[in-house]
């Protein structure tokens, strides 16, 4: 089977041989790369056929790569929803926002407005220049933490990348508790300035 790049080659010198064209007309076929389809030879359409096929093939594989790595990712995340929703629970949600999804969560705190923002999920890698039946992404050991820092209307990002689940967590403990115990301490101080 010839590769793809040998394609348009082929086509232009099957048209070429052919009797019934003009010079010009292959000259045409050669600058433009445009061959009439109906002209085409059976085999040749059969060549590409099988091509075609064998692409479909390839990229049916990767999805189903894909498909098994969303899986391992659910698998790996589905302790961890719990744990957050323990962890959380103690924090008003006026300090709070949460959105837990089956392979996501997605924590921002802020006291009147968003200071910080988490996103955790299961690590992964996303593999570049890979073939047509190889998934994009692969599963990693750990978890990673996005952490975005909001002030004075610019924010600030960094990526985090944890071995285990209980180190992310004991992570994430101290910075709820931290800025928890800040936003009910500035409550304290706006009721108490109101006396």
């Amino acid at each position: 089977m010839p590769p793809k790049a040998d394609i348009r080659l082929i086509l232009v010198k099957r048209a070429a041989n052919d009797p019934r064209r003009t010079f010009h007309q292959c000259q045409e076929w050669v600058k433009t790369g445009r061959l009439p389809v109906d002209r085409l030879d059976m085999s040749l359409k059969d060549e590409m056929e099988k091509m075609i096929q064998a692409e479909r093939a390839k990229l049916e594989v990767r999805d189903q790569k894909e498909n098994s790595f969303r899986d391992t990712q659910r698998d790996k995340f589905a302790p961890l929803k719990e744990v957050l929703r323990e962890i959380t629970s103690p924090v008003k949600r006026k300090y709070m926002d949460i959105s837990i999804s089956d392979d996501r969560a997605t924590i921002s705190m802020g006291y009147h407005s968003k200071d910080l923002r988490w996103v955790i999920d299961p690590n992964f890698e996303i593999c570049a220049g890979v073939a047509s039946d190889e998934s994009l992404y692969e599963s990693r050991p750990g978890f990673r933490l996005e952490v975005t820092h909001y002030s004075s209307g610019s924010k600030f990002s960094e990526s985090l990348k944890f071995d285990s689940q209980q180190s992310l967590v004991n992570y994430l403990v101290a910075e709820i508790v931290e800025r928890a115990a800040e936003y009910r301490h500035l409550d304290k101080k706006k009721r108490t300035a109101k006396d």
